[in-house]
């Protein structure tokens, strides 16, 4: 996605880094077709009513229920089952990547990442829609890979992140 090149970018360059992929799997969802809001200025100007909207449709995708703008396949075709493979899939490339006290950094967005933390947490999707809710953009989640396997030692810290800046979508 073109805003995760947008943070990775500075963020390469800051370091010297010219090592990276560009990897899909680790796309979001479209929070837009989901909810069957076809333009971001169409969407209800209260944040609480858009996330009531939100985490309706999501929980429709999560439950594969079919019915209205084919939430089962987010509005764009993915069912939630394939977006949890891809996603998952994606770690396993990055886990794989890191190798023995190496480091990885991936860009990406608060679906891929709530749905890592909640299968890091409790091994299934159950807590996917709630850590989803609360993913700020730009936050530091931090997955550590010892012989215990992979951990969350860290989610959504913003502490770096201006006030002014914080933002959820």
């Amino acid at each position: 996605m073109k805003r995760h090149a947008q943070t990775a970018v500075p963020a390469l360059d800051a370091i010297d880094g010219d090592l990276y992929d560009i990897d899909p799997g680790w796309n979001e969802y479209d929070h837009l077709a989901l909810t069957r809001v076809s333009d971001p200025a169409d969407r209800p100007a209260d944040a609480r009513e858009f996330q009531a909207i939100l985490d309706g449709a999501l929980a429709g995708w999560v439950a594969g229920e079919s019915g209205a703008g084919d939430a089962h396949e987010g509005g764009a075709g993915e069912p939630f089952s394939a977006f949890e493979s891809r996603v998952m899939g994606a770690l396993d490339v990055a886990t794989e990547r890191a190798g023995s006290g190496q480091h990885v950094a991936v860009f990406t967005s608060g679906g891929p990442i709530g749905l890592v933390a909640s299968q890091l947490l409790v091994g299934d999707a159950s807590l996917f829609i709630t850590m989803n809710r609360v993913v700020m953009n730009a936050s530091v989640t931090t997955v550590i890979v010892g012989r215990g396997g992979r951990r969350l030692l860290a989610f959504n810290e913003h502490t770096h992140v201006p006030r002014d800046w914080q933002t959820f979508r």
